[in-house]
């Protein structure tokens, strides 16, 4: 299915946590992508992992 959208969180689906009016999606390319993140409070303990799987290659 194209476009079609998953999140997870430590590993456990999580789409419906999400602050659906503030939240955007956003599409990566073939190759090379930068991604940056942060957080308002407990910096120190961030830490995020992007998986990315293409449907069709």
């Amino acid at each position: 299915m194209p476009n079609r959208k998953m999140v997870f969180k430590n590993g456990e689906k999580a789409f419906k946590i999400l602050d659906r009016l503030n939240t955007d999606f956003f599409d990566l390319k073939v190759g090379k992508n930068i991604v940056s993140y942060s957080a308002d409070e407990n910096i120190s303990n961030l830490d995020v992992i992007v998986y990315y799987s293409p449907l069709y290659i």
